[in-house]
């Protein structure tokens, strides 16, 4: 199964809500309510935050396997 795909998708689905979040915080804190749209900005941000920090760590690929004999001495 492959492990970096998955968390590649959150990401992706994490990076869209925060972009929604950001958007319709502004449109509320432009026409609306200052204090609700900035506190939706400022959870938009910490949303895409958390999604690039998870993004990054997923890396470019996913580690090879290890075969079962790699940790029996090298020597």
């Amino acid at each position: 199964m492959d492990r970096a795909r998955p968390a590649f998708e959150s990401s992706r689905t994490a990076l869209l809500l925060a972009a929604g979040l950001i958007a319709g915080g502004l449109a509320l804190a432009g026409s609306v309510s200052r204090t609700a749209g900035g506190a939706i900005v400022t959870l938009g941000w910490v949303v895409a935050v958390a999604s690039l920090h998870r993004l990054g760590r997923a890396g470019p690929e996913p580690p090879p396997p290890r075969s079962a004999g790699a940790d029996k001495g090298a020597a």
